[in-house]
């Protein structure tokens, strides 16, 4: 099995963390498979397998059951070698046979050699709860959390978090951090982004209907939402929508069938724009569209000029959809 593993805690986790206020945090996984993936043996390496009968799978996968790097560190410790620090004299030991013929005995050997300090750290023996809910005929929602939770306050917690995530990431290919508190099924209603259209109206009714979604706007943030629904109203949208999901607001305007503009309200700090494979993406969370979709949607930094480099970009876009057709 590939492992997939992080450098660095990615942009999405910070992002997902700065929005929590909870002391104690999880570490969470939610995939949308199809059943016929699971009997594929797709994550047979988590257990979760699949038959005529339907979909068997453990409540608790055991540092005993994961395989990959960091299951086996989970599992067992390593050592961190300090290639910064002074080389330190180390005495080794073997046995060797005597005169090369072990039924003659056998004799100790000893050696001094340099080596760079290690510090061993000790196995944490970490557990992924699985749940696993049916969804329509042929898909199963997979919901899994690691064990035990994570204390934010915690001297060691930024090492378990990178620790937590990239053991995650390995089994699973997804991970996400989430209040400890929720439950599998808020777990996945939190990271899962549905999209709701908003009813026919006047521009103020869906200024207004906007507004009312947000949590305590302040008169500035309102002003901002107005102004950016006006700017998205002057390319003549369709039809609005409003998503939300992972704690954040997402607003847009369907400006052709195919091509959809939305707003992260929360961060606001760019516009983004969704085009042939938008219905399928927007059931995806915000953060795992642009972490694993990047060449599916157009950025445009909310910046000196974004609304006449959104009118080109819409402008281009129209125009290769319209020679398409």
């Amino acid at each position: 099995m590939k492992n997939y593993h992080f450098r660095k805690v990615p942009n999405h986790i910070m992002e997902e963390l700065s929005q929590l206020t909870d002391a104690w945090v999880s570490i969470v996984a939610t995939r949308y498979v199809s059943i016929s993936d699971i009997m594929a043996g797709q994550f047979s390496h988590v257990r979760i397998t699949a038959t005529s009968n339907g979909v068997q799978n453990p409540d608790l996968l055991l540092p005993t059951m994961l395989s990959g790097t960091y299951a086996r560190r989970n599992k067992d410790g390593y050592d961190i070698v300090h290639k910064d620090r002074p080389k330190v004299m180390k005495t080794i030991w073997w046995e060797s046979p005597n005169f090369g013929d072990p039924s003659k005995g056998y004799h100790d050997n000893y050696r001094d050699i340099w080596v760079y300090p290690r510090t061993h750290v000790p196995a944490r023996e970490w557990e992924l709860s699985i749940h696993i809910e049916q969804v329509g005929d042929n898909n199963v929602k997979i919901v899994a959390r690691l064990e035990p939770s994570l204390e934010r306050g915690s001297c060691r917690f930024d090492e378990d978090l990178f620790f937590a995530i990239n053991l995650m990431q390995e089994q699973f290919r997804d991970c996400h951090i989430v209040a400890a508190n929720l439950t599998a099924e808020q777990i996945a209603q939190t990271i899962h982004v549905g999209w709701e259209f908003f009813p026919e109206g006047t521009l103020d009714q869906t200024i207004e209907r906007v507004i009312g979604r947000m949590r305590s706007p302040s008169n500035e943030r309102i002003g901002e939402v107005k102004r950016r629904v006006n700017i998205l109203d002057r390319f003549n949208p369709q039809r609005y929508i409003y998503g939300e999901g992972m704690s954040s607001r997402y607003f847009g305007a369907m400006m052709e069938e195919d091509i959809v503009v939305f707003e992260n309200l929360d961060y606001g700090n760019a516009i983004y724009i969704l085009s042939d494979n938008w219905t399928e993406l927007s059931k995806m969370s915000r953060i795992d569209i642009l972490r694993k979709h990047e060449n599916e949607y157009i950025r445009i930094l909310h910046k000196s000029g974004w609304e006449k480099h959104l009118e080109h970009t819409l402008a281009d876009l129209r125009k290769t959809k319209s020679k398409l057709d």
